[in-house]
């Protein structure tokens, strides 16, 4: 004979001698177990589910039990019910973090002079050690040349935080530069794009400093009338 447990608590389908009221009475039911209301709406309280054996929440859980989403490598589910996905690892050519650095400080050189550094100055910390960096800047530079010809040329210095300095980037020692830009007589101003990739093969904080040299008898401002110059660090995954 089949055992019906109804929808208003109630039993059917007892043989005489079992419960023939359809209840159980609360000395029936041991402590911490599911009561008859929570058989009727399938809510178990937290009274119940902490005394759960750990042994009880092994093994796979439905889909529907989770509600929407995916159970995938690296997702977990919320408290709130919802799904958390987890970023995926970066690949090969991904970008993988990038800083930006505004500055409208500047300063200026009469006639000819080394590689010094200008006020564009920013860290990165490569989050791998084969990440290759981006490495862009624009710079406001103006010359006022009164004769022959003069030139600015514009490069990169890079200093690894407890590691080794780089002067040039670009291995170029002289005052003909990678970035070269050059005028007779008169005025040039311009903003002026330099940018190169590098590979620091280091996890550590890594230090980017735009440079300038010049030669001639030019006066030469970078920074020009205060705007705002920018450098930009791009990390990129190998």
């Amino acid at each position: 004979m089949a055992i019906v447990i109804n929808g208003n608590g109630t039993v059917t389908g007892l043989a005489v001698g079992g419960l023939p009221d359809g209840t159980v009475d609360a000395g029936t039911l041991a402590a911490n177990s599911v009561d008859s209301a929570e058989l009727i709406d399938g809510a178990v309280d937290n009274s119940h589910m902490a005394a759960m054996a750990a042994t009880k929440l092994t093994g796979t859980i439905a889909t529907a039990r989770l509600g929407s989403g995916t159970a995938g490598t690296g997702n977990f589910l919320r408290g709130d019910g919802s799904w958390q996905t987890a970023a995926a690892a970066p690949t090969a050519g991904d970008v993988v973090q990038v800083v930006t650095f505004s500055s409208t400080g500047g300063g200026n050189q009469d006639g000819a002079y080394a590689y010094q550094a200008t006020h564009l100055v920013s860290a990165i910390t490569p989050q791998y050690s084969n990440s290759k960096i981006i490495v862009a800047a624009l710079c406001q530079v103006y010359m006022n040349n009164t004769s022959g010809e003069a030139y600015f040329g514009l490069n990169f210095k890079r200093a690894i935080s407890g590691g080794a300095t780089t002067a040039n980037i670009n291995s170029e020692t002289s005052n003909s530069s990678a970035q070269h830009r050059s005028i007779g007589n008169g005025e040039l101003t311009g903003i002026w794009a330099y940018s190169t990739i590098d590979a620091p093969s280091t996890t550590s904080a890594t230090t980017y400093t735009l440079i300038i040299n010049g030669s001639g008898s030019a006066n030469t401002i970078w920074g020009w009338q205060g705007m705002p110059d920018t450098l930009i660090l791009t990390e990129i995954k190998v």
